[in-house]
């Protein structure tokens, strides 16, 4: 590969990187991110130990993106064991 072909690519990743920048997660969203692995992905109950009343589709839908993150590491992290 030339350095003329890698130019795209260190674009797209510059892209990328700017793209994926994280918010500041409040102390109360990073319990219940937390809690979403602590409870095998119960996101009712999730929300409920992360101390969010009523409706918990409002703290998913302001996370869902964080959400994605964290099942694409869980994902990552768990697949080559589950593989064998």
């Amino acid at each position: 590969m030339t350095n003329k072909n890698i130019y795209p690519i260190l674009s797209k990743m510059n892209y990328l990187a700017q793209k994926s920048k994280k918010k500041e997660l409040t102390e109360m969203q990073q319990t219940f991110l937390d809690k979403v692995v602590d409870t095998g992905g119960d996101l009712k109950l999730a929300a409920e130990l992360a101390g969010y009343k009523g409706n918990h589709y409002q703290v998913i839908n302001s996370l869902k993106d964080e959400l994605v993150d964290l099942a694409q590491n869980l994902l990552a992290h768990h697949a080559p064991k589950a593989a064998l």
